[in-house]
């Protein structure tokens, strides 16, 4: 599998799954729902011309871009799920994720309708890639801008750590 966008880690059962599916992903939301709602790892992937999403227990959702006729993001109390609408008129929730990942899904469901309407998968993904590294410029603790994408946030960093440096 070649290297991919993500937010974070994938479990090794879960890429496992990716493998055995055969899916190639652009890149990869890592979230923290179940589709039923319960806390547990999940991840919504994307490649150029389909979508895979799972949390290891429940049936692993494929489908082609083709077979979608709309795709959106839903906001609920504490959480929001991707729904799409199929050409044949069945309606599915994808993708169910607490805020933490909010902003890539909006980005993801852009993405795809953007593809679905005609447009360059590479310009499309160098802004998934934007969007992903914004969001590492950002503590996931206190939300605090950080000094380099991925650097440790000075806030939440361990206070003796802080103090040998000053010393």
């Amino acid at each position: 599998m070649k290297e991919y966008i993500k937010n974070k880690e994938i479990s090794k059962e879960l890429e496992k799954i990716m493998q055995d599916e055969g899916f190639d992903p652009l890149f990869c939301i890592v979230g923290d729902l179940s589709i039923n709602g319960k806390y547990k790892e999940s991840v919504f992937a994307v490649s150029d011309d389909k979508i895979l999403s799972t949390d290891g227990n429940t049936d692993v959702i494929t489908v082609r871009f083709d077979e979608i006729e709309e795709i959106n993001v839903k906001r609920m109390y504490g959480s929001a799920r991707i729904n799409i609408t199929k050409k044949d008129g069945k309606k599915q929730n994808i993708f169910r994720f607490t805020y933490t990942v909010s902003d890539l899904c909006d980005c993801a469901v852009t993405f795809i309708k953007n593809i679905i309407s005609g447009c360059d998968v590479q310009k499309e993904l160098e802004i998934v890639a934007d969007a992903y590294e914004k969001k590492l410029r950002v503590c996931p603790k206190c939300g605090r801008a950080l000094l380099r994408p991925g650097a440790e946030c000075i806030k939440c960093q361990s206070k003796g750590k802080l103090v040998t440096k000053l010393m």
